[in-house]
C-alpha cells in the first residue's frame, strides 16, 4: 500500500476540508506534535506605533537607527512595497546589510537572501508573508510589520517568527488609521482560541473517506466489431511513378497536370465533355 505524508506547521478547517475535498479516496489519519493553537507566544512584547501612510519610510529608518536590536524581519502586504522600502532604506542607510524577499524573485536568488538571512550574514529581511511561515531562525529578536496582513491568522504566523526556543521577542506595527478594525479582529481571535484551534479529523469522517476508497472504478471495454477488437483504418498513402510520397490529391485538373510534368502522378485522364453539335 502505497502512503503519504503532508507535512505542515498548522491545519487550518479550511485546508484540512481542501484536502478531504481534493482527496477523496484516501484515509487520513492525523498526528500532531504540541500545542497545536496559533497563539502568539507568551514572551512576544507587541508594540503599536500610530502612524500614516505617507510616515512609514522615514518611521522605519528611524526605528532602524534607534530601536532595532539583533536582527529581524520586516514584512509588507505588497511586493511593490517591499521593493519600495527595500530601494528606500539601500539609499539612507548603505552600511544597513539586508536582503529581499518576495514572490516574484527568481527562485535562485530567494534561496540565496533565504540562506543568507538564516546564515546570519544580514541583519534585516524585508519580506512579504512568503517568509511568515517555514522559517525557523533561533536568534531573530523582532518583527516589524509595516503593514498589518489582512487576516489575523497571518498576523499570527509573523510574530511566530520571533519568541521560539523560549527566548523572547518584540513585534513592532506601525498602524495607520484604517488599520483600527484588523486590529480589533486580531485582538479578538487571540482572546478566542477556539476560532484558531485545529480540529482533529473525526472518526467517522475518516471511515466514510475508507468507504469511498474501496469502491471498485469502472474499466471502459474496448470497442469491437463482430465480436473481434476494432481495428483503426489508415488512408492510403500516395506515391509517384517512383515510389515517392506525395500530396497530390484534392488539387484539381491543373495541379494533376503539374504534378504530372515533374513525375510526380501518371498523365490525369482526359474528360469527356460530351458530342458538340453543329
Amino acid at each position: 500500500m502505497t502512503q503519504f505524508a503532508f507535512i505542515t506547521a498548522t491545519l487550518p478547517a479550511d485546508v484540512e476540508q481542501f484536502i478531504i475535498d481534493r482527496f477523496p479516496m484516501i484515509k487520513f489519519a492525523k498526528i500532531t506534535a504540541g500545542n497545536e493553537s496559533h497563539a502568539p507566544q507568551s514572551k512576544v512584547e507587541t508594540y503599536n506605533v500610530s502612524v500614516t501612510p505617507a510616515e512609514k519610510n522615514m518611521v522605519v529608518k528611524m526605528f532602524m537607527e534607534k530601536q532595532a536590536q539583533g536582527r529581524g524581519i520586516i514584512f509588507t502586504n505588497q511586493k511593490n512595497q517591499a521593493e519600495e522600502l527595500f530601494k528606500y532604506l539601500s539609499e539612507k542607510m548603505p552600511k544597513l546589510k539586508m536582503k529581499l524577499l518576495h514572490g516574484d524573485l527568481e527562485i535562485k536568488e530567494r534561496e540565496a537572501n533565504t540562506r543568507a538571512f538564516v546564515d546570519g550574514k544580514v541583519q534585516v529581511l524585508v519580506a512579504t508573508d512568503i517568509a511568515a511561515r517555514g522559517i525557523d531562525i533561533k536568534d531573530l529578536v523582532w518583527v516589524l510589520n509595516y503593514g498589518l496582513p489582512k487576516t489575523a491568522i497571518y498576523y499570527l504566523h509573523r510574530c511566530g517568527r520571533v519568541a521560539r526556543g523560549g527566548k523572547k521577542g518584540m513585534v513592532y506595527n506601525l498602524v495607520a488609521p484604517h488599520d483600527s478594525k484588523m486590529i480589533a479582529q486580531i485582538n479578538e481571535a487571540i482572546a478566542n482560541q477556539s476560532h484558531l484551534n485545529l480540529e482533529v479529523i473525526p472518526e467517522e469522517k475518516l471511515k466514510s473517506q475508507e468507504k469511498k476508497f474501496e469502491k471498485k472504478v469502472e474499466v471502459k471495454k474496448p470497442a469491437t466489431f463482430r465480436g473481434k477488437p476494432a481495428q483503426k483504418t489508415e488512408k492510403p498513402e500516395l506515391v509517384d511513378r517512383r515510389g515517392r510520397a506525395v500530396k497530390s490529391a484534392g488539387r484539381g485538373r491543373s495541379g494533376a497536370k503539374a504534378d504530372y510534368k515533374k513525375g510526380l502522378s501518371e498523365a490525369p485522364v482526359k474528360r469527356n465533355r460530351g458530342i458538340k453539335r453543329r
